[in-house]
Order: C-alpha cells, then structure tokens, then sequence
C-alpha cells in the first residue's frame, strides 16, 4: 500500500499486522481520486472508519488543507499517526478516537468538509444511521461529496434527510456510492 500522488507519491504505507481492518485497494483508490481530481486540491476532508489513513493521507498529498480521521481503534489512530509523520503530511492531519456513526455530532467538529469518505465494516447491513448522524450534524459542506465505500451486496437507502445518492460505482465486490445535498430538501 502506497501514496499514488502528490506531495508523498510512492511512499509506502504501514500496515495493519492484524486483518481486522480493510485498506481500500490502490486501484480503488486511484479510481475514486480521478473522479475527485477537481474538487480536492485546498479541500476539508474527512475520513470516517479510517483504518490506516491510507485515503485521507492519499487527500493531503493531493492538496487537501485539511484531513480529520475519525475511527475507534486505538491501533488504528496509531498507525494513522505514524503515516501521517511518514509522510510528512502530520501538521495537516488531526486524528479522533470515536465510536462510529453515533458518535459522530459528538466530536465537536467545528467546520464543514467538502469531502466526506467513509469506509465502514462490510458486516454493516445498514447504512442509515451512518447516512442520518451526517445529515443530523451538518458537516457535510453544501457543495461536497459524502462517499460511502461498502459491499457491493450491500441495499443503500437513495435519500436520508437533505442527502440524496447521486451516483454508484462498482469494482467486484466493492461499491462507492456518491452522496451530495439535495438542494430541493427544505431544512
């Protein structure tokens, strides 16, 4: 695992020693940042569920201002801290221990991201409370993007709240679906 671009293009990335967490493959990644390329340079990225940090580092490395990654292990914060200062991308990263979505309005998060990525277990068989703490809290910009990386098995909700899907893409057994805001929803 490796940054594909930017400021730490081809620095390897470490990884978990157990196989309790999932790192979204390179090619998934390099897919979703060419869907991404307009829209992270000078961007508020957050990493929800974010294991090695592999995404949100692959977002500063590209020109993000500003990663936040938020996951509820301990181990994995760490490694996540240990990427960061690898990469030297760690004065740009804020890392968070917190349980997962309800936690989420809990963090005390004072801005609003132009991207959110979220990459929760594939045993999650439900993603409406992940979908619902996002719109509750606010902190997706009104312009972003939420991407929910998940099983391609997985049957997603079309709306929640001011979110609305606007776009799927698959790759096997892995699917990134694309939320935005729906400016027609009345808050």
């Amino acid at each position: 695992m490796r940054i594909i671009a930017g400021s730490a293009r081809g620095i390897p990335l470490k990884s978990p020693l157990d196989s309790l967490i999932r790192p979204t493959l390179d090619r998934v990644r390099e897919s979703l940042f060419n869907m991404l390329i307009h829209h992270v340079e000078d961007s508020r990225f957050l990493d929800l569920y974010a294991g090695t940090g592999a995404v949100g580092i692959e977002a500063l490395s590209r020109g993000a201002t500003l990663t936040v990654f938020v996951d509820q292990s301990s181990d994995s914060i760490e490694l996540i801290q240990q990427n960061l200062v690898k990469t030297r991308l760690n004065t740009r990263g804020k890392s968070k221990k917190a349980q997962l979505p309800q936690a989420l309005s809990a963090l005390g998060l004072k801005t609003t991201f132009n991207i959110i990525f979220a990459d929760p277990p594939y045993d999650t068989a439900d993603l409406k409370p992940l979908l619902s703490e996002i719109h509750l809290s606010k902190i997706l910009d009104e312009d972003g993007f939420l991407i929910i990386e998940h099983s391609s098995k997985l049957e997603i909700p079309e709306t929640e709240g001011s979110l609305r899907l606007s776009r799927k893409k698959v790759y096997g057994t892995t699917q990134m679906s694309w939320y935005e805001i729906d400016d027609t929803y009345v808050r």
